[in-house]
């Protein structure tokens, strides 16, 4: 239906969206799965969750309006980056505050990102997520980025959204863990703690 509709700007990033959210589903089936029948761990507090699912939601966000930048056709239109780099050129163009207000976005997500990555480091079964989240991240910025200055080319659009996914994949992954446990350091240290005293007690 979206290329019969000559893929209009809103129903590209709509599809997306639903792909995306059909590749979540199938991802937390899958962990779900693979999970299915180990110990319950220790829950990470609530907080925790709340940003991961936040970031989520965020990125979420940020990969439809990416869709919708080149969805307008108006990817072309900033030739630089981070801004714009058109200098004295007066008011930006209707297609160049689409294409900055999608660059805007990815500014306010990198510091969940950033949040997000810093805590996941401080529980271990979370370690591994959060460092995937982190250099995909930045493998992220880093294609967006090649991709202005080189113009654009079809096979860097591709990694690009390839990339984007797996940022997107790393976040389900790890909201997944939030609910069916992931064990804290701090508290693990604790536990370990109280177990080495009532030994010594005994």
């Amino acid at each position: 239906f979206v290329v019969a509709s000559d893929l209009s700007s809103l129903l590209v990033a709509f599809h997306l969206g639903m792909a995306l959210l059909i590749f979540a589903s199938t991802l937390t089936t899958a962990l779900a799965a693979r999970r299915s029948g180990e110990p319950a761990a220790e829950a990470v507090p609530p907080s925790y969750r709340v940003l991961v699912g936040t970031t989520l939601l965020a990125v979420f966000v940020l990969l439809l309006t990416g869709a919708l930048v080149v969805g307008v056709g108006v990817s072309q239109v900033c030739t630089g980056w981070p801004l714009c780099g058109i200098p004295g050129a007066g008011a930006m163009t209707p297609g160049a505050v689409i294409s900055m207000y999608h660059r805007y976005v990815v500014a306010a997500v990198s510091v969940l990102i950033v949040a997000a990555v810093v805590q996941s480091l401080r529980i271990r079964q979370m370690r591994g997520w959060a460092l995937a989240l982190g250099g995909l991240f930045v493998a992220q910025i880093a294609v967006g980025a090649l991709q202005v200055m080189l113009g654009l080319p079809a096979l860097w659009r591709a990694l690009h959204l390839a990339v984007a996914t797996g940022v997107w994949a790393s976040l389900v992954g790890m909201l997944n863990l939030t609910f069916t446990g992931a064990r804290a350091v701090i508290p693990q240290a604790k536990s370990g703690a109280s177990t080495m005293q009532a030994a010594s007690g005994r």
